[in-house]
């Protein structure tokens, strides 16, 4: 992104995280933007926390990649990849039995 490191207090990340092709790479984005004590908004669909994805899922997940979306991204694999100063708030499933959660983050340092 074309800002400077700091540039906002609230960065809303709505279903963005799976459809992008380095989820790693726009996470480390969005948290470089992000003022200290700034807080990140998350809402996207990721794999199930701490359950491993269905029979169902793991097949279509290639379909569904080639559609332009990741049915099967893991937020906790993205978060302990980029947290060094970032502390989750908030991680509430919200729709399609946990398929889409609300994930509220700070940054604290």
């Amino acid at each position: 992104m074309d800002f400077k490191d700091e540039s906002f207090d609230y960065v809303v990340a709505s279903l963005i995280l799976s459809v992008v092709p380095d989820a790693n790479k726009c996470f480390l984005e969005i948290s470089r933007v992000l003022k200290h004590e700034g807080k990140i908004i998350i809402f996207d669909k990721f794999a199930p926390k701490n359950k491993k994805l269905s029979l169902l899922k793991v097949f279509l997940r290639p379909i569904i990649s080639v559609l332009g979306t990741d049915i099967g991204r893991s937020f906790e694999e993205i978060i302990t990849k980029n947290n060094k100063s970032l502390i989750v708030e908030e991680d509430t499933p919200v729709m399609i039995n946990g398929m889409y959660r609300k994930i509220v983050i700070t940054k604290v340092h």
